[in-house]
């Protein structure tokens, strides 16, 4: 697992870049991916993000559909998953991860990466 790699798994483009960058600033590795499917390749390609973000509503393999095949095969074992939704009514739906609703402050953000980071690094 690469201490500060960030895999962020979203369908808009903008929203991917966006992130990237102001992430890329802030020291982390990031890697991209557009839906579920690409994002479970990326796992099983490697190298093992430590923490994703997460958007519920995809093409292809959706977030919850991510979520149900990671919790079935462990793939994500020990990766934090922050999940992203402009979708409120959903947020309760994945109540076990912590939930970032969009639009979000990039404070905000950064806060739940930092607070991600120290939980794995006391």
């Amino acid at each position: 697992m690469s201490e500060k790699h960030i895999l962020i798994v979203d369908d808009d483009k903008d929203i991917q870049s966006s992130i990237k960058m102001i992430l890329e600033l802030h020291g982390y590795v990031v890697s991209t991916v557009s839906n579920g499917k690409e994002a479970i390749e990326a796992l099983i390609r490697g190298p093992m993000p430590s923490v994703i973000l997460l958007d519920l509503m995809m093409p292809v393999m959706d977030g919850f559909e991510f979520l149900k095949t990671v919790e079935k095969t462990n793939l994500a074992k020990g990766i934090s998953i922050i999940v992203m939704t402009a979708a409120r009514n959903k947020a309760n739906e994945v109540k076990k991860y912590t939930t970032l609703l969009k639009p979000f402050d990039v404070t905000k953000l950064l806060s739940l990466i930092g607070d991600t980071y120290q939980k794995s690094n006391p």
